[in-house]
């Protein structure tokens, strides 16, 4: 399967990867499909606000105290544990959330 040609004929390109092995359980539904979308959408929602505050931080002519540092810090740990939950969340795996 030649990268220019992948895209031309989706069902040949689907009816090669069953051929190969690939199982049919590892097709997403409409469902896994939107959500996916919308933890992408909201990633990238976190991540420009975390570019735009560090931008903001970039362009102020005086030093920033540390808290801002800190405050970025908690940021990002927050945008991990929302990440790694909503991927529990849409697998089967269970957790005893009650750690976090």
């Amino acid at each position: 399967m030649a990268h220019t040609t992948r895209r031309k004929c989706q069902k040949c390109r689907l009816e090669r990867c069953f051929t190969t092995g690939m199982r049919k359980d590892f097709l997403r539904s409409e469902k896994e499909k939107q959500q996916r979308k919308k933890h992408l959408e909201e990633n990238r929602k976190i991540s420009s606000t975390r570019s735009s505050t560090s931008e903001s931080t970039n362009s102020s002519s005086t030093p920033q105290p540390i808290s801002n540092s800190e405050s970025i810090l908690e940021a990002s740990d927050e945008i991990d544990r929302v990440s790694f939950f909503n991927f529990v969340e849409d697998s089967s795996i269970k957790l005893d959330t009650s750690y976090f």
